[in-house]
């Protein structure tokens, strides 16, 4: 039995065999690992040190008989080329984000969005080419035709990484270095052969020779021994979250259930909903993990703080509760559409996210008759969170106790008035968490901040203005279509800036309405009063009528937008006030559970 990682011995291995291993599938990771987080920036400095000679830090392994343990590829990685059948498979315990950055600094695929890394030298004429810096983009690729980038390049000191590949590993090797030398010298093959030979012998074959040291973990060591070690190797690691080291305690409890493949399942499951609101980037996995980690912790009885994600009792609802997860989340996110959330870019804040779902098991079991109060006291919550400051500070802890007095009255319906929900969840208390003074809203010394900036108050503003809202030239409404419409400044920025307008205040987030890219491209930075105009584009697609009825749908007084002003700015100024006036009763029908409407 090992006693501890000190015991182990480290052994080196060339940069070349690592890449080789991966190539061959015979390295990879064991499902409990998180997934690639590093970015550009730490890519770089890896390769950096590398081609400097510099020591990059150990790996730790375990040995793999393919049976003992589940696993994956390394991102981006596809096995090509068969392995020897005297070399044992490898899971990486520690050590993903670098093996995974170099496989993408050698590959550069763009499907990948792998990053385009170039090499600068000191000198094309020193005795030995010796690395300067690392540049993440010349912004030469993209001026020049391919035929002449390569030479472009060479007059900058400058070449791509990825023509240091490996030999039959990676997609870029020394042919691919070899044609980069001929363009860059012109198709002079005497130029370009000292070029290739002189990178060749100076950067390529002493960074395929860099030597990465590992530690090898014993062939005959558990599951749960091996995950133990992984937790306590990275508990201490600023890098790793308390999140991933959950999903390794899970896995270790729970041997033959792999927690990152349940969150793959669940996904799949609700993948159409999970998609329109969160989008498909890499991040989804771990995002709807981790919300799934919070949502245990309050059906645990805990506020779903990191400290309380290895309790033995969260782990122990994740796993007899977990299969409750994918229906709650659904419910949860088709309740923010109807609210008028298009996904993620568009939500105010992600905490009442944690609530919700938890809240679904109650709240399916509520008897009919109960249903449109359950309803209203939600809606209440939901924009009391939003619109308050009951969760500026302290918010895990605080919406754990505004989760146990909404589950209470979920569960005893005869208490469902929101008379009596007012004195018993604590959000509901207005005299503590009151909405901002109207005056606020519409303060242009003091501006509140445009949606297209993570501000809460800004986004939930905005979201009241999406929940009827329709296209001004399709008049199709925006629920369901996130990631489709695009911010819109109702008076230009140019229009208002050269009538003394200050950024802040043209970005007032009242200036504001989403707008599709046809309705853009009818309106363009035209003045209000002219795009709004009986005779314009948009009032022949539409009709005066109608269009009046679509600019409304947003919570816009059509009146104050269309109008020619004599003062630009006074006029600004009393369309921002008109605006507030027109939302502020809206965000006092929410907060009190009602369903406010813009006409």
């Amino acid at each position: 039995m090992l006693k501890s990682v000190d015991d182990l011995t480290y052994s080196p291995r060339e940069l070349s065999k690592w890449m080789w291993r991966l190539a061959s599938g015979q390295l990879a990771l064991p499902t409990f690992q998180r997934g690639y987080a590093w970015n550009t920036p730490k890519t770089r400095e890896l390769v950096k040190s590398l081609l400097q000679g510099h020591p990059v830090g150990s790996l730790l392994l375990i040995p793999d008989n393919k049976a003992r343990f589940d696993s994956r590829p390394l991102k981006g990685v596809k096995p090509t080329i068969s392995p020897d059948d005297d070399v044992a498979d490898e899971l990486v315990l520690d050590g993903q984000q670098r093996l995974t950055a170099l496989w993408k600094a050698f590959r550069s695929d763009p499907a990948e969005k792998d990053p385009e890394l170039f090499v600068e030298v000191v000198s094309w004429h020193d005795d030995s080419l010796k690395m300067k810096e690392i540049h993440t983009s010349s912004g030469i690729e993209a001026k020049m035709p391919e035929s002449d980038r390569p030479f472009a390049l060479y007059q900058k000191r400058l070449f791509p990484f990825k023509i240091l590949g490996i030999q039959g590993v990676t997609t870029h090797d020394q042919a691919a270095c070899r044609s980069w030398c001929i363009k860059a010298r012109k198709n002079d093959a005497d130029a370009s052969m000292e070029l290739y030979d002189r990178i060749r012998e100076d950067l390529l074959i002493p960074l395929h020779n860099q030597k990465i040291w590992y530690q090898m973990l014993p062939k005959n060591m558990s599951w749960e021994d091996a995950i133990g070690i992984f937790i306590k190797t990275n508990q201490v690691a600023a890098i790793i979250k308390k999140y991933d080291i959950c999903v390794a305690k899970f896995d270790e409890v729970n041997k033959g259930i792999s927690f990152r493949n349940e969150v793959s399942k669940m996904i799949e499951h609700n993948k159409g909903l999970i998609h329109w609101y969160y989008g498909q980037d890499d991040k989804i996995s771990d995002k709807f993990g981790e919300l799934l980690v919070k949502v245990a912790c309050l059906w645990a009885s805990r506020a779903p703080t990191e400290g309380a994600y290895l309790t033995e009792n969260v782990q122990k609802i994740l796993k007899d509760r977990r299969q409750e997860f994918p229906d709650s989340l659904a419910w949860s996110l088709n309740f923010y559409a109807q609210e008028g959330i298009l996904g993620d870019k568009f939500a105010p804040s992600e905490v009442p996210l944690r609530v919700l779902p938890a809240l679904y098991p109650v709240f399916k079991n509520v008897p009919e008759q109960y249903e449109a109060r359950a309803f209203r006291m939600i809606r209440a919550y939901l924009w009391s969170a939003f619109l308050t400051e009951r969760y500026r500070v302290d918010a895990n802890r605080r919406l754990h106790k505004d989760f146990e007095a909404l589950e209470e009255i979920l569960k005893n319906p005869g208490k469902l008035a929101f008379s009596v929900a007012k004195m018993s969840v604590p959000i509901f208390n207005k005299e503590k968490y009151p909405l901002p003074p109207l005056k606020e809203l519409y303060d242009l010394e003091n501006p509140v901040r445009p949606p297209t900036q993570q501000s809460m108050r800004s986004r939930a503003i905005f979201a009241i203005t999406m929940r009827e809202a329709k296209d001004f030239a399709t008049g199709k409404q925006f629920i369901r279509t996130a990631g489709r419409g695009q911010y819109h400044h109702l008076f230009p920025i140019a229009y208002l800036s050269k009538n003394g307008l200050s950024k802040k205040q043209i970005d007032h987030c009242l200036n504001f309405a989403l707008i599709t890219d046809t309705t853009n491209r009818v309106i363009g930075k035209t003045e209000p009063y002219k795009y709004l105009a009986p005779n314009s584009k948009l009032s022949h697609s539409q009709g005066a009528d109608e269009l009046q009825k679509l600019v409304e749908s947003h919570f816009i007084p059509f009146k104050a937008l269309d109008q020619k002003p004599d003062n630009v700015a006074e006029t600004y100024r009393a369309f921002i006030e008109a605006r507030a006036k027109l939302i502020y009763p809206a965000m006092e029908t929410l907060i009190d559970g009602g369903t406010p409407s813009p006409f």
